[in-house]
């Protein structure tokens, strides 16, 4: 998953829509780039909060299988193509902003 901070994708949004929109035509995913496991949220939530983490796995459901994507990440080539340099914050950086407001 490519997970982004509210605060982020509301600036990224807003970078768009003050663009020329001459040069910003198209789709704009809203995201990092980057793709996470749930285990990584899972440890930087419990690194945000001073804990250890304790993740159990369990089988996806095979009736879920054939529609579940694994990998997803935002493809930034229209940002590239409009010139724009949407800033987002890492996984841990949104997660500690978002649980503590640092």
């Amino acid at each position: 998953r490519d997970f982004v901070h509210v605060d982020d994708a509301v600036d990224a949004a807003m970078l768009a829509g003050e663009a020329d929109p001459i040069r910003c035509r198209g789709l704009l995913n809203v995201g990092t780039g980057k793709a996470s496991r749930f285990e990584d949220l899972t440890t930087a939530v419990a690194a945000a909060l001073g804990k250890t983490p304790i993740i159990n796995y369990a089988p996806l459901p095979e009736a879920l299988a054939p529609r579940y994507q694994r990998f997803t990440q935002a493809n930034l080539a229209g940002w590239a193509a409009a010139r724009l340099e949407p800033r987002f914050r890492t996984l841990e950086a949104g997660v500690r902003h978002a649980l503590n407001g640092k």
